[in-house]
C-alpha cells in the first residue's frame, strides 16, 4: 500500500561534505563558477527589508508573520521542558510581536500573550507563504487527490520531518477565497497530524507561474540560499544585518535537507518550524482531568435533579423518562466560567489553577422504557453525548437520537460543550471581530471537555447518578450497568468528541459521526462558515491576514478540538489513560464537515477502512484513501472508518464548500431550497450516518461487546437521504 511511502527518504542530488554556513558561492548553485551577482531589482528589495521593521521574516516581505509557521518567531528557552507537566518540552517558545499580529479594520493587533504560552506551532498547521500568480496545476504540485506525488523524489513541495529524518504526506493548494491576486497565499495542508515536539522544514522548488514561467526566488532567500557575501551587497547595514541573522538560522535546515538529499541549489525557498509538545498541547486539559477526578474519590460528584419528565406524548418512541438538572465540577476559569472567562493558571502561567469555587453545568438524561420496566429489555448502557455546532445538550432528546437508542436500550446523557456551545454564540461573534478575545474560547472549550468526563464519572459512581430515585427502576434497583459508559458524538460533538475521548479514563469506546480534525482545514470547507464569515470577513479584510488567522487559531483552537490530541486517541494513550476504540463514520460529500479532514484522522491512527467504501466512480480522487488499508475481515477489532453514501455530489478540492462547486452551482443552484433537499446529489448528508439504521445497529454492538460489524453486507455503505 502507498502508507509504506511515509518512511521513504527525499532522493535528488548528493549530499555535500561540507556544513551550509561553510558552503561558498560555487557550491551552493551547483556549477563551477560563483553565483550571479544581484540584480537591480532584487537589491531594491533587500533595500526594503528595512522597512518591514523587526521581528519580521526576510524570506517573504508579503505579510509579517510569513512564511507561516516560522521558529523565526520563536525563541530558545534553553530549558528543554516545559512547567505544563514533567514530559519534555520543545526547549522553544513562541515569541510574536503584537505590532506584527493581524490588525483589525479598528487597526487592533491581535494580542498574543496567550500564544506565547505554546512551545511551537500547531500538529495541524496551515504552512503558508506567497509565489505570485503561481499555477499549481503546471507545476505538479500534490493534490489532496493525489497525496503519493508528495512523496516522490522530485515533488515540487517538500515537508520533510528533521526529527527522525522522514518525509510528510501533504497537499498544496491556493487560496481559492481570495479575491486579490497580491494576496492569494499557497497553503501546504499536513494530510496527518505531525508528530508533537519534533521540528520540520518547508522547501519548494520548480514552481511556475500561470504563463508557464519560473517562479524566482526571493532576494532575501537567494542571497542566503547562494551563500553571497554580504559585505560586497550594497545594501543598508540594517538589511545585512537581517539577511546574517536569517542566514545562520537557516544554515543547520540546508544542511540536513542537503544530508537528506534534497538539491538545495534549486530551492525557491525554505525555512524550518517546531510542533508544539504533548505537554503543550495537551498538558493543560490533562491537569484539569486529574485534579477533577481526583477529587471525586474523596467525594462524589454533586448531582442536583430540577426536572422529570414522563409524558409519553413529548417523548421520543422508546424513551420512558426525561431527567434535566446539573452537576458540580472545579472551575478553572475566572468569574463564574460565563462565556469571555479566561483561564486562571498557577504561579508558572502555564498551570490551570481551579478557583475554589464549582461550576454547575447542566444535564439532560434520556431513559429508555426497557431500562425502567416499562417493557421487556432490563438494564441499559449509559452513553455520553456530544451535541452538534454550537448546539446544546437538548439535542439529546430529539426524535431520532431517542429512538435510535431506545432501540438499543441506550441510555443517552448530555452536557453543553462549554466555549462551542448556544450560550456562547454572542461572545463567539464579538471573537470573530477582534481575535483578541478568541484565547478565552479555547479555555472555556477544555472547562468544556472536563465537564463530559466529570458527567461520566458522575454516571457510574454508584455515590453520584445511580443513588437517585429517577435512575431507578420500578423494582428500585439501578436501571443501567454503572461498570462502564461510552461516547457518541456528531459533527462538533465528535470534533470535540474525539480530543474528550483521547482524554477519557471511564469510557474506552466511541462512535465519532461525521467527524474531522482541525478547524483551520474544516472552516471555509464548510456551508456553515458563510454566516461566521460575514463577520469575520469585514473584521479582517485581508485575504491574506485572514489565512494568517486561521494558522494562528489553530495553535488555541488545539487545545479543545480533536487536532491538539488525535495523536493519543486510541494507541499510545496519555499516561494514566485506556487505549480507546473509535469508528468514524463519514458522510460521503459532506456540507459542513470536509471527509478528507476525517481521512487524515485515520491516516494518522492507520485506521482501516470498510471497502468497498464508496461504489465505483463515486470518487473523484486518484488516489481514494491513500496511506490506509482495508478492514480484512469482520467482525473486527479495534477501531475503523466508514463511508456512508447517500448520493451527494463528491465534495471539491480547495477551502471552499460543497456549494461553491461548479458542479452543485450547474445541478443545484436553480432549484428551490425544498427542492434542494429533496434531491440527493444537492441535499447536506451531514445528518445521514446517524439515522442509517446498519449504523444504529453497528454501534449498538460495538458498545455491547467491542467488536466492528459490517453492517453493509460486503457493499458500500448506503444511508438513505433524509431530504
Amino acid at each position: 500500500m502507498a502508507a509504506t511511502a511515509l518512511t521513504v527518504a527525499l532522493l535528488g542530488a548528493s549530499c555535500t561534505d561540507g556544513t551550509a554556513s561553510d558552503r561558498t558561492a560555487e557550491e551552493s548553485t551547483g556549477s563551477d563558477t560563483a553565483a550571479p551577482e544581484l540584480s537591480t531589482t532584487e537589491l531594491q528589495a533587500l533595500t526594503r527589508l528595512d522597512d518591514q521593521g523587526p521581528g519580521c521574516d526576510a524570506l517573504d516581505t508579503t505579510r509579517c508573520l510569513l512564511p507561516f509557521p516560522s521558529d523565526t518567531y520563536t525563541v530558545s528557552d534553553d530549558s528543554g521542558t516545559s512547567s505544563v507537566s514533567s514530559e519534555k518540552g520543545t526547549g522553544r517558545t513562541v515569541a510574536f510581536v503584537e505590532k506584527n499580529m493581524p490588525a483589525n479594520a479598528d487597526d487592533v493587533h491581535i494580542d498574543p500573550t496567550e500564544w506565547n504560552r505554546n512551545d511551537g506551532f500547531s500538529p495541524n498547521t496551515p504552512i503558508l507563504t506567497y509565489f505570485p500568480n503561481v499555477d499549481l496545476e503546471r507545476s505538479a504540485t500534490p493534490t489532496e487527490g493525489e497525496l503519493s506525488v508528495s512523496m516522490s523524489a522530485d515533488s515540487p513541495s517538500v515537508l520533510f520531518d528533521l526529527t527522525d529524518g522522514k518525509q510528510i504526506p501533504h497537499w498544496v493548494e491556493v487560496d481559492q477565497r481570495a479575491e486579490d491576486p497580491a494576496e492569494r497565499l499557497t497553503i501546504m495542508r499536513p494530510a496527518v497530524s505531525l508528530p508533537e515536539g519534533h521540528h520540520f522544514a518547508v522547501a519548494y522548488r520548480d514552481l511556475l507561474d500561470e504563463r508557464g514561467r519560473a517562479i524566482p526566488p526571493s532576494a532575501a532567500f537567494r542571497a542566503i540560499r547562494d551563500g553571497l557575501d554580504l559585505d560586497e551587497v550594497d545594501v543598508s547595514a540594517g538589511a545585512k544585518a537581517t539577511l546574517g541573522e536569517r542566514s545562520d538560522e537557516l544554515a543547520p535546515v540546508l544542511d540536513q535537507l542537503d544530508e537528506a538529499g534534497v538539491d538545495t541549489a534549486g530551492l525557491i525557498v525554505a525555512w524550518d518550524f517546531t510542533v508544539a509538545s504533548t505537554s503543550s498541547l495537551s498538558g493543560r486539559l490533562l491537569s484539569m482531568r486529574n485534579a477533577a477526578l481526583k477529587a471525586t474519590e474523596k467525594q462524589p460528584v454533586v448531582v442536583k435533579v430540577t426536572g422529570t419528565e414522563e409524558n409519553p406524548t413529548k417523548l421520543p418512541k422508546g424513551i420512558g423518562r426525561k431527567v434535566t438538572g446539573t452537576f458540580a465540577l472545579p472551575l478553572f476559569l475566572k468569574g463564574k466560567g460565563e462565556p469571555g472567562s479566561p483561564m486562571t493558571y498557577d504561579k508558572d502561567g502555564t498551570t490551570p489553577k481551579a478557583t475554589g469555587t464549582t461550576y454547575q453545568a447542566g444535564f439532560t438524561c434520556m431513559l429508555t422504557n426497557a431500562q425502567l420496566g416499562n417493557e421487556l429489555g432490563g438494564k441499559a448502557r449509559a452513553v455520553v453525548y456530544g451535541h452538534g455546532l454550537l448546539g446544546s445538550r437538548d439535542e439529546v432528546a430529539g426524535n431520532d437520537l431517542g429512538a435510535n437508542a431506545a432501540s438499543g436500550n441506550q441510555m443517552y446523557c448530555a452536557t453543553d460543550w462549554l466555549g462551542m456551545s448556544t450560550q456562547d454564540i454572542g461572545y463567539a461573534t464579538e471573537a470573530l471581530g477582534d481575535l483578541s478575545k478568541f484565547p478565552a474560547m479555547a479555555d472555556r472549550m477544555q472547562q468544556g471537555i472536563l465537564a463530559q468526563l466529570v458527567l461520566a464519572r458522575a454516571i457510574i459512581d454508584p455515590r453520584s447518578l445511580p443513588q437517585l430515585p429517577q435512575f431507578r427502576n420500578k423494582d428500585g434497583s439501578v436501571s443501567y450497568f454503572t461498570d462502564e459508559v461510552f461516547f457518541d458524538g456528531n459533527s462538533q460533538g465528535a470534533i470535540m468528541g474525539a480530543a474528550a475521548t483521547a482524554v477519557a479514563t471511564d469510557w474506552k469506546r466511541a462512535t465519532l459521526g461525521v467527524p474531522g480534525m482541525n478547524y483551520s482545514t474544516l472552516l471555509q470547507r464548510s456551508t456553515d462558515w458563510a454566516t461566521y464569515a460575514a463577520v469575520m470577513d469585514p473584521a479582517y479584510p485581508s485575504d491574506a491576514d485572514r489565512q494568517l488567522v486561521f494558522g494562528l487559531l489553530q495553535m488555541l483552537w488545539d487545545r479543545g478540538e480533536a487536532g491538539g490530541y488525535v495523536q493519543h486517541l486510541t494507541s499510545n494513550p496519555y499516561p494514566k489513560t485506556p487505549e480507546h476504540q473509535v469508528i468514524l463514520a463519514v458522510a460521503f460529500g459532506d456540507h459542513q464537515v470536509a471527509p478528507v479532514t476525517a481521512e487524515n484522522m485515520a491516516r494518522m491512527l492507520k485506521i482501516p477502512f470498510h471497502e468497498p467504501s464508496l461504489a465505483d466512480g463515486r470518487d473523484p480522487r486518484e488516489e481514494p484513501l491513500w496511506g490506509l488499508d482495508p478492514i480484512t475481515d469482520y467482525p473486527a477489532d479495534g477501531s475503523a472508518l466508514f463511508y456512508w453514501d447517500s448520493g451527494a455530489l463528491a465534495p471539491p478540492p480547495g477551502n471552499v464548500s460543497p456549494t461553491m462547486s461548479d458542479e452543485w452551482i450547474d445541478t443545484c443552484s436553480s432549484l428551490s431550497e425544498d427542492e434542494v433537499d429533496a434531491d440527493a446529489k444537492c441535499a447536506d448528508p451531514h445528518e445521514d450516518p446517524r439515522r442509517a439504521i446498519g449504523f444504529v445497529t453497528q454501534k449498538q454492538t460495538f458498545f455491547e461487546t467491542g467488536t466492528i460489524i459490517d453492517p453493509c453486507g460486503g457493499e458500500p455503505c448506503r444511508a438513505k437521504p433524509t431530504g
